[in-house]
């Protein structure tokens, strides 16, 4: 089968998409309109077609490139990865069938921008042949924008393998674990864009709450990732008093991810806006063994078994992540016993063979309607 996937080339989901398709026998195409920035590379099996760079015009002005690419190669589908540029793009482009992924904000966000977004949005989602979501709530929000819209839930998955945990359950050679240790440093942290859609600066607020309301404890923040917000965030920490405490690392490739969260106690995402809609780093986590603390937003609570396998607090709270992270603290065995079916839940619904299973399977049905 011979997919043309269009898509943002330096976002890891596309990215992992395409390679584990390919992975499976398919031929993958992925026609963007961004130059790739090397940090995840794609599998040597999948083709890129580079098809213009000129910012948020380009998505228009590449239409015709695509209409030729998609004459030359002609795939069985064509699947745009987000409902806004490339989602647009695909549309223009008339190619059939049509697969439109919608990702968070592209559904929760943009349409509220102005009623022409809105309209735009609803557009691409209506004129697709079919919808694929990452989450049930972006299901029911996208339904809203387009009630006619046949939609499949197609989750990111993980790989369990690569994001697994020290131990394989907690017995008593975990007590050891900082958790578990009132003279070890307990190590907080997040793997997040530095953007404002993520609340890194409430994880700072709450994380100087730690230091400041428990000083009998040792603790560390890292926060791995780039984005605008590196500058603020640190003069943050400082006017805080916590900036030796607090480390900043870089993004890393997503192979790299696992040695990151695996030096967490705890892992907090307390993201503010509800086009979060699935929260793969979360789910990521969980696999790793490392207990969770959300925020109660798009597709958050979903992931992590609406509040079984996390703490789930409200978003701009950080006294209430600063009361999670301390009860965390007061029941350790009982925090890591959590974490241990955290991974278990990750391991029935979000293994990454049966996301792509279900993709794979998608592909088929989408292809035989058309045969």
């Amino acid at each position: 089968m011979r997919v043309l996937i269009t898509g943002y080339i330096n976002d890891i989901h596309v990215v992992r998409w395409c390679n584990a398709l390919a992975q499976r026998g398919l031929d993958i195409h992925l026609a963007t309109v961004h130059r790739s920035d090397g940090m995840n590379a794609l599998d040597e099996t999948v083709t890129a077609h580079q098809l213009s760079e000129l910012g948020g015009i380009g998505y228009l002005t590449a239409v015709p490139a695509l209409k030729r690419l998609a004459s030359r190669l002609n795939p069985d589908l064509i699947h745009a990865h987000y409902a806004g540029g490339y989602g647009t793009m695909t549309r223009l482009s008339g190619v059939r069938p049509f697969l439109l992924s919608v990702y968070g904000d592209d559904v929760f966000e943009t349409p509220k921008i102005s009623w022409l977004h809105r309209k735009i949005i609803a557009g691409n989602i209506r004129k697709a042949d079919h919808i694929a979501s990452t989450s049930h709530i972006m299901k029911q929000v996208t339904q809203r924008l387009c009630s006619q819209a046949h939609i499949t839930v197609t989750p990111f998955g993980v790989d369990t393998e690569l994001f697994r945990p020290h131990y394989d359950q907690v017995t008593e050679d975990t007590h050891d674990a900082p958790l578990f240790n009132r003279d070890s440093t307990i190590t907080i942290g997040t793997v997040k864009k530095l953007t404002d859609k993520y609340g890194i600066d409430t994880l700072i607020q709450a994380f100087a709450l730690l230091v400041n309301n428990l000083p009998g404890r040792a603790f560390k923040l890292e926060i791995t990732g780039n984005g605008p917000l590196k500058t603020k965030l640190q003069q943050q920490a400082r006017k805080l008093g916590v900036a030796e405490q607090v480390t900043f690392y870089p993004a890393v490739p997503h192979e790299k991810v696992p040695d990151q969260l695996r030096r967490l106690d705890v892992f907090v995402a307390v993201s503010r806006r509800d086009g979060e809609s699935f929260g793969v780093s979360i789910v990521e986590a969980m696999a790793t063994g490392v207990p969770v603390v959300v925020s109660n937003v798009g597709g958050l609570p979903e992931v992590t078994g609406y509040g079984r396998h996390a703490s789930i607090i409200p978003p701009d709270d950080p006294e209430r992540i600063f009361q999670a992270i301390h009860e965390y603290l007061k029941h350790p065995r009982k925090v890591l016993l959590q974490a241990q079916a955290a991974r278990e839940h990750v391991i029935r619904t979000y293994s990454w063979s049966t996301c792509v299973d279900t993709v794979v399977h998608l592909y088929q049905e989408i292809k035989e309607k058309r045969l």
